[in-house]
């Protein structure tokens, strides 16, 4: 019918694709920020 062909399997495949983007980039800023965290640690310690 026409509903499920306007918003059919290419959508949710687009919709997927963008929350795979969007998870993936989360998780870069995570590791971003624990590599900056890592970092400033490791400054603060060798100053000791």
């Amino acid at each position: 019918d026409g509903f499920s062909k306007k918003f059919g399997v290419s959508t949710v495949k687009q919709a997927e694709s963008k929350l795979t983007q969007l998870t993936k980039a989360v998780d870069d800023d995570e590791q971003k920020l624990r590599t900056g965290e890592r970092g400033l640690e490791n400054r603060y310690s060798w100053q000791d």
